[in-house]
């Protein structure tokens, strides 16, 4: 027990601390677990859009190739010389956001 040692008062004090952040922390982590929830359901809607094609104007010089994620579902999307792709990848290497 942390409070071996102590006298009652500062045991409890130790105690009550000890608990307070305990709880603090199981608080901390609720919202964190929200914030990747509301993150993973805003980069999944906009996946979704990954069909919106560029005016021609936009892209007509511009080749398939890997690019800056224009949704910020992850680091790379691929461009196939038309359309944005639901192929996208990461540091981990590549993927495909379903439909």
């Amino acid at each position: 027990m942390v409070s071996e040692g102590l006298d009652g008062r500062q045991s409890q004090s130790l105690e009550k601390l000890v608990k307070d952040q305990t709880e603090e922390i199981k608080q901390m982590r609720l919202e964190i677990e929200s914030l990747r929830q509301a993150t993973s359901t805003i980069a999944a809607e906009n996946s979704q859009d990954s069909a919106i094609e560029m005016p021609a104007e936009e892209h007509a010089e511009v080749p398939a190739d890997w690019f800056t994620e224009p949704y910020g579902a992850a680091e790379l999307r691929w461009w196939d010389g038309e359309s944005w792709t639901n192929y996208v990848k990461s540091e981990q290497g590549p993927e495909v956001l379903s439909d």
